[in-house]
């Protein structure tokens, strides 16, 4: 049992803070920048947020389609006024688990959604049976306590990180690289991030 309970309470504190997040896309900039070669063909953005990663992936002629989800009304409305001049961006209030298009993604981004979860194994999971052979998952998540907010259900170390991406590729063939970076929150600090590239091979 974590800290929500399910994912009715989970979806309420959002709801309760239609504020959070909001600010957050700019220290995603550099992370994004390591992960932007990589994305390609019909991507899905998981928490797409406000909308400012979706806007920037969207300007890349690689990328055919982008659709954002998140869980909130308040977050979908400006991603959709982010996103409003792109014709390549579809945004909709979704759960990942709610999503039935198998093999239908090129490319899959999960900046900073994993340390959210109620499951971050089975969501790794679901984005495997949704990503198309030689598809890549992209992940971004805070290392340890370098990055700690109210809404975190947990920390990651490499060697955690890891151990999920291992538990929910049961069944896949899966190649993994795990890097380490550092980079500023609003040029105040620097923090530590993992970052992660799965492919998923055949």
């Amino acid at each position: 049992m974590n800290k929500y309970g399910n994912r009715e309470d989970y979806l309420k504190w959002y709801e309760e803070h239609p504020h959070w997040g909001n600010n957050q896309v700019t220290e995603n900039y550099e992370r994004l920048f390591w992960l932007l070669p990589f994305v390609h063909g019909s991507v899905l953005e998981v928490g797409c947020n406000t909308g400012g990663i979706t806007s920037i992936i969207a300007t890349i002629p690689s990328v055919q389609s982008v659709l954002g989800i998140d869980i909130t009304d308040d977050y979908i409305n400006q991603a959709r006024k982010a996103t409003e001049f792109s014709i390549k961006a579809s945004l909709h209030k979704l759960f990942l688990e709610d999503i039935t298009l198998k093999y239908a993604f090129h490319t899959i981004l999960l900046m900073e959604v994993l340390e959210h979860v109620l499951n971050p194994v089975e969501a790794l999971k679901k984005c495997f049976s949704l990503l198309a052979p030689g598809g890549r998952i992209l992940i971004s998540v805070p290392e340890g306590h370098s990055f700690s907010q109210p809404d975190h259900i947990r920390e990651y170390s490499a060697k955690s990180l890891y151990s999920d991406i291992a538990a929910a590729s049961d069944g896949f063939d899966i190649t993994t690289q795990i890097v380490e970076t550092h980079s500023p929150y609003f040029d105040i600090e620097y923090y530590s991030w993992l970052l992660a590239v799965l492919r998923k091979n055949g």
